[in-house]
């Protein structure tokens, strides 16, 4: 929670339940892999793309109010 709310300067409110989002993302992507539905690469793809794109939309609100 601390390098994501110092990398996107975050409140810490939203950089913890971002963080708690995120996690739950990653261990559904986990299941969808043992269940053979999603390879470990697509996986990790889409972990990657959704959590770097939130967090950097998050980031560029939290600037915006500033």
């Amino acid at each position: 929670v601390r390098a994501t709310r110092r990398a996107y300067g975050l409140p810490l409110a939203q950089a913890i339940a971002a963080v708690d989002m995120l996690m739950g993302a990653t261990g559904r992507a986990g299941s969808r892999v043992a269940d053979g539905e999603l390879k470990i690469d697509e996986a990790v793809d889409l972990c990657v793309q959704i959590a770097l794109g939130g967090l950097e939309r998050l980031a560029a609100q939290a600037s915006a109010r500033a």
